[in-house]
This record gives C-alpha cells, structure tokens and sequence, in this order.
C-alpha cells in the first residue's frame, strides 16, 4: 500500500474569509515533526484564532537532523524531503507562495559545534528555497537552534492557549489575578519548566524573567506575562543515563552492577568499554552519531510491543478464527502494517551477542540514591518560589509516558507511583518478561531502562523542583471539565483532545503579529529586542494570488517520486519487480517451443540487424606496400596510360 496522503487544507473559511497557513518543522534531538496550522486572516476573538486541531496535520521521520553534523549537504534530502512532501499536499497550492515555514532545532542540535549547527541549517534552508514555494524570506529568523528556555515559552504558550487560559483568563481565575498553568517537558537531551510566578516572585525575581506579549487583534486588550523558564541541558532521560552510567563501580568479577534495572538482566553496554579504556572520551556529537545509529537499526522494532511475538505463537488459532476482519481493516488504517513480516524475520536473525558488562541488581532505594548527584544542577538552580494556590502545572513527553505507561497518566500521585517503580525495579527480569500484557505500553528497550527513566523523573519532580509528594490540604475542585487541571501537578499526552506540541505556541506568536495593529510589539523579550513575533523587517507575507503557476524544481503532480518510493518501503518495489518476472517467465513456457523460437529469432534479429557482416580492418603498424597487391596497381594506375592501352588493341588486326 502506498504512503497516506494527507488531505488538503481549505482555501478560505465558510463564510469566505481567506486563511492564512504557517508550516512549523519541530527538529528535536531523536527526529523532526512538521505541524501545519492555519487561522482565518480576520477575527473577531481578541487573539487570533489558530487551529486548536494541529494533530491532523503532522508527519514525521527519524532519527534527529543533528545527525547530519557530518553529512549536511543530504540534509534536504535525506531528512526534510518527506516532511515538505507532506506540508505541499496539506497546503493548497495557491497559499503555498504566501506561507511561511519555520525549522527551529531544539537539544540535539545545541550539542553540536557552531560550524556544524550552521552548515546544516544553510544547506537546510537552501534546499526549502530551492525544492519548495514555502515562504523563507530570510534564512536565520525561520530556521535556527533555539534555546531551551524559548521552547519552553513556546510550550507554555501552546499548553494555556489550549486551555483556556489565554483566550479566556476570566474562566481561568485561580485568585491573586492568576489564570495560566506551569508547563513542564521532558525529552532525551534536556528538560524544561515554564511558570508565571506569583506577584511577589515576580518582584524577587524580575532579572531572570521573560517578558512575553501577545498582541490583541483589536489592538486594545494585548496581554503581557512575566515568565520564569529554565531549560537544563543534559537532564533528558537519555544524557542522564550517559551521565548515570559514569558513575557505576565495576565489580570484582569485571561485571558493572546496576541498581536501576531489574535483577538478572544482563547486557552488553559499548560506553561503560570506550570508559576503561580512556575515561569515557566520547564527545556530545559522538553520543548523538552513535545514537542515530541505534536509532536506525532499532527503529523498525520500537513500533511493536517487545511482546506481540510471544502473543503470536500462543493465540494464533484464534486469532485465525475471530481477528480476520480486524487485520485487514488494521492494515489499512495504518501504512507501516504491512512491514509486520519483514520485521519480524530481520529480528529473528540475531547478532552474535558480546559478553555483558552490566548486570541489573534491582535495587530501588540504591537507584533513587545514585541519582541524587545528578540532580544538583535542577536543584541548586536560583528559582522563583512555586504557590501552589495559584501554580497548577501539566508535564508532557516522558513525564506522560513514563506515568501512563505504569497506568497512572493524570494526576500525579508521587507515593503510589512510587510503589509501582519500586515493585518493577525489584522484579527479575524473567517474570518481566513473562508477564507481558502487564508492561504491554513499553517496547523491550523501553523496559531495559524503564527503571532509571522512572527514578529519574521522580527524583526531578521531588528533589530537583521540590513538588509536594503528598498535598496536605484539600485541592480546589471548581465545577466543569477543568478541575483536572487544578492539581498542583498533572501529566497529560492530549489537551483538551488535542496532541500537544510547543509549535502552536510559535504559530501563535506569528498570527498575534501578523494579525494585530500593535504586531510589532508581539514576541519574546531577548537582550533588549523583541524576537519570535513578526518578519525580520516587517517583511509582511505576499497577497493571496489564486491559480498561479506554482511549477518549481522536482514538484511532481502527486507529491511522490521515485525516490520517495525507494525510501518508502523498497522492499515491496523489488518483491513487485520479483512477481513480474516470475508471471513472464511462466507464460513465456506457456507459449509452446514452437512460439519461444519465433520470439528468440525476432529478438535476436531485432538487436543483432544492425551490426556490420565484416569488421574493419585495424590499420597495421608498418607494412611495405608490396605486401598489398591491390595497394601496388592502384599506386600505378594513370588513366592516361589506360586509354593508350586501349587504342592499340582496338588497331591491331584480328
């Protein structure tokens, strides 16, 4: 089955007012997303009205773009072709010339050199100005490395416009004028908070704050906030782990034990070698190469549940009875299905395992102590005071996974989610295994570090942000949907019903400027200047111009060509190509030896009648002419000569 296509976004609104479209390419440190959202280009709300459903929009690909430090001309390619193919299907053609795209790189690329981040980012853009009709004005405003705590704003932007709290403070009120919620991310690289503090922090603290304006579409109820956002690069799950794995003790038997991973689990980790012998010198750039690298040879298994071949073998009977309906409709409904077969075959052919040099002792009092160290950056940070009268924060990502993963997404109940870590991070390793639909939401490879991330995220909520692990007072309970929101911590994968990404909250910072008379007071305070609002220049996006020539470089009808083929799925291009040759050479034996003969004739005349009878004689090096008779008579041939010849017979007598 071919890639889904998206379908295409509408021109104008239904009661014809035109929509103005933004293209927003999250590039974070394990893959990049591309979100499309659009808004009408008028509106009568105070702040504008972008599309609240981003999710119907958004594609994907792995592994990260910073992997390209050491390829960047393949950048466009290899990496941003398939999301731009999406975007253009998304984006009707003749809005395509009047919307702008935004590629901004978050931790992975912050661990590389500046001349790789920049190299990546030119070759980036150059092939978007190049492949595409996308709006790109100027280079370094739509496509950068922002800092951790710009994405935290725009997360905390997208978080409360989903909400409610910024289009509807009043229905919002905590008290002490305070209508927003704290956002917390987690990802691999690094980790995020973003609050606005109460008044009396805000005095306290005002040097290490962001101001951030939303600019009204009337012009006359713009919104400024004082924002607190730190981002610590090097908390993600997966640099806390490198971190973590510095500093195990090896054994007496050569063998590093492991307090956070179940008893009896035993693998073979390449660092805790490169450690013995050079004291770990691998470099940011180097962790993320070699993680691209397992990131490719993992990616096809990490979408199956690490235990659907187990279930396989025990319910295939009747599965075969009642499940026939469901597969076929399974495989339709998503187009990675079909690679079920291919996958689980390359997975059978096992490497040769190396010998383990880690060995899980499953200890959940050591695990949480052993991190406690690498908690001293979050914790030692100056940091406004949280009130949880007025503070309520929601934690995406690995806050979300990790909770929901242990039946506990929502509200955050530290003790109970605290027994269940410690009861797996105490269990061996082969009732893990055995037990499968019990840890059915993790992947293998999820489960093998499930019980670091889980201590991890733990020992960051309480001991590096110091969230209350019990409330001791009753929370508010306000009436309606919201009340969930009203804990003093909440984890959520959906807002609202909608899929959370900080890129609305990017796309919202555009349309307040775009659509405003005060747009150029929108954005985030930075050094002094305003950033992340407007054009650079005021540059405004061009005028709507519908049914022009959209034509432009390796732009094909249906968005997919050749090489989007052989990246999708090749192996069904050379099994179709295997098929076809098999039904010719069949009924080519079917025609009877009679007809092959004629058909092998008419081919062999059809490719051979072309071709000289004799090949011409290679001139020879150095020969004498008498070695030629007929060279000799034509040296001596005169015409004058011949016809005297010819005379004198004709005179003789007969």
């Amino acid at each position: 089955m071919s890639p889904k296509k998206p379908k295409t976004g509408p021109v104008k609104t239904k009661d014809g007012t035109l929509y103005n479209y933004i293209v927003v390419v999250d590039a974070g440190s394990s893959g990049s997303r591309v979100h499309i959202y659009h808004y009408p280009e008028k509106s009568k709300h105070r702040i504008p009205e972008v599309n609240k459903s981003g999710n119907q929009w958004i594609e994907k690909v792995k592994p990260g773009i910073s992997t390209f430090a050491d390829d960047p001309k393949h950048v466009g390619k290899k990496h941003l072709k398939k999301l731009l193919k999406y975007a253009e299907k998304v984006v009707p053609k003749d809005q395509q010339e009047r919307t702008p795209i935004f590629l901004h790189a978050t931790a992975g690329m912050r661990l590389l050199e500046d001349e790789e981040r920049e190299s990546i980012l030119q070759n980036a853009c150059e092939y978007i100005q190049h492949k595409t009709c996308f709006y790109l004005p100027d280079c370094k405003s739509h496509l950068n490395v922002i800092e951790g705590e710009v994405e935290g704003i725009f997360g905390w932007l997208g978080l409360n416009y989903l909400i409610g709290g910024i289009d509807e403070p009043e229905k919002h009120n905590h008290g002490k004028n305070h209508s927003t919620y704290g956002f917390m991310d987690m990802g691999g690289a690094s980790t995020q908070i973003t609050f606005v503090p109460n008044a009396t922090e805000v005095d306290k603290h005002s040097h290490r704050l962001y101001k951030v304006t939303l600019a009204s579409t009337d012009g006359k109820n713009d919104a400024t906030y004082d924002i607190y956002s730190k981002s610590f690069l090097g908390s993600g799950v997966r640099e806390a782990r490198d971190r973590y794995l510095d500093r195990l003790d090896k054994g007496s038997d050569g063998i590093y034990k492991d307090p956070c991973m179940p008893r009896g689990y035993k693998t073979h980790v390449p660092e805790l070698d490169k450690r013995s012998l050079a004291a770990r010198p691998q470099t940011p750039k180097s962790r993320l190469v070699e993680r691209a690298n397992e990131e490719l040879s993992a990616q096809q298994n990490e979408r199956f549940s690490f235990f659907s071949r187990k279930e396989e073998k025990t319910s295939l009977s009747s599965r075969d009875k009642h499940d026939d309906d469901s597969d076929s409709s399974d495989s339709d409904s998503d187009s990675d299905e079909d690679d079920d077969d291919d996958e689980k075959d390359h997975s059978e052919k096992k490497p040769e395992k190396e010998e383990a040099n880690l060995e899980g002792s499953g200890n959940f009092e050591a695990c949480s102590k052993s991190i406690m160290p690498l908690l001293d950056d979050i914790k030692n940070q100056t940091k406004p005071g949280f009130d949880f009268d007025v503070n309520h924060f929601v934690a995406v990502s690995e806050y979300w996974d990790l909770a929901d993963g242990f039946e506990m997404g929502g509200k955050f109940d530290y003790n109970e989610l605290s027994k269940k870590v410690k009861d797996f991070c105490e269990s061996d390793w082969i009732v893990i295994e055995n037990n499968g639909k019990e840890f059915g939401k993790f992947s293998r490879k999820d489960l093998e570090m499930l019980c670091f991330k889980a201590n991890w995220m733990l020992g960051v909520i309480s001991e590096g942000y110091s969230f209350p692990s019990v409330k001791d007072r009753e929370d508010k309970e306000p009436e309606g949907s919201l009340s969930e929101f009203m804990h003093p911590l909440q984890t959520a994968e959906e807002v609202n019903g909608v899929q959370f990404s900080w890129t609305l909250g990017r796309a919202l910072l555009y349309a307040s400027a775009e659509l405003s008379p005060n747009g150029s007071s929108t954005g985030i305070q930075l050094d002094g200047k305003l950033t992340y609002g407007a054009e650079v220049d005021g540059n405004p996006r061009p005028d709507f111009n519908p049914s022009k020539d959209h034509d432009h470089d390796d732009n094909d009808d249906d968005g997919y060509d050749l090489d989007d083929i052989l990246s999708h799925k090749p192996h069904r291009l050379w099994g179709s190509l295997v098929f076809l040759g098999i039904l010719f050479f069949i009924v080519y034996l079917l025609l009877g030896r009679v007809r092959r003969r004629q058909i092998w004739e008419t081919v062999r005349t059809k490719v051979f009648r072309s071709r000289p009878r004799y090949r011409p004689v290679e001139e020879q090096r150095a020969h004498d002419a008498e070695d030629y008779e007929l060279r000799e008579v034509e040296d001596d041939f005169d015409i004058e000569d011949d016809d005297s010849d010819i005379e004198n017979q004709t005179s003789k007598p007969l």
